[in-house]
């Protein structure tokens, strides 16, 4: 890890390995979701079920695997949150 957060080559190898892995586990997902159930209608419930637990476990994990951080650099950080917001109450003269 150190050595990704030293070296930029080797963080941008690590952002776009876990880019592709994210991508791999979403399509595992859909997958998941698109297997046919089956046919007795207790155990198509159980299996919807163990399937649900499964593709909201790695949707977690998914989540969970973003690289960003791991240097602290400014460059690596979102910046489309930031910035100033100014609010601003005009007193209104009631008549």
């Amino acid at each position: 890890m150190r050595h990704i957060q030293e070296d930029d080559d080797a963080h941008d190898q690590y952002r776009r390995a876990r880019a592709i892995q994210v991508e791999m586990l979403r399509d595992e997902i859909i997958e998941l979701v698109e297997q046919p159930l089956p046919d007795d209608p207790k155990m198509a419930q159980a299996e919807v079920a163990r399937r649900r637990l499964e593709a909201e476990q790695k949707d977690k994990y998914v989540r969970q695997l973003q690289p960003l951080g791991l240097r602290n650099k400014a460059e690596d950080r979102n910046d489309q949150m930031s910035g100033t917001i100014t609010l601003r109450w005009n007193d209104a003269e009631t008549a």
